[in-house]
């Protein structure tokens, strides 16, 4: 990961963290694995169906958002 990299990833993870909706998944954490440099970022969990599986229902029944 460069710096240029590392850069993006804090930036993404301040608007996550400064995020406050109620029609947007609340960022928790993240965390970096150094075996692998992988950045994970932990998000609320969502009960329920997924967007997917909504869209996919709403545009069955014809429906709008």
């Amino acid at each position: 990961m460069n710096d240029k990299d590392k850069k993006n990833i804090t930036e993404e993870v301040n608007l996550l963290r400064n995020i406050k909706s109620n029609n947007i998944v609340r960022y928790e954490n993240y965390f970096i694995d150094k075996s692998d440099a992988n950045l994970y970022v932990v998000m609320e969990y969502c009960s329920g169906e997924s967007l997917e599986d909504y869209l996919e229902l709403n545009r069955k029944n014809g429906t709008l958002l």
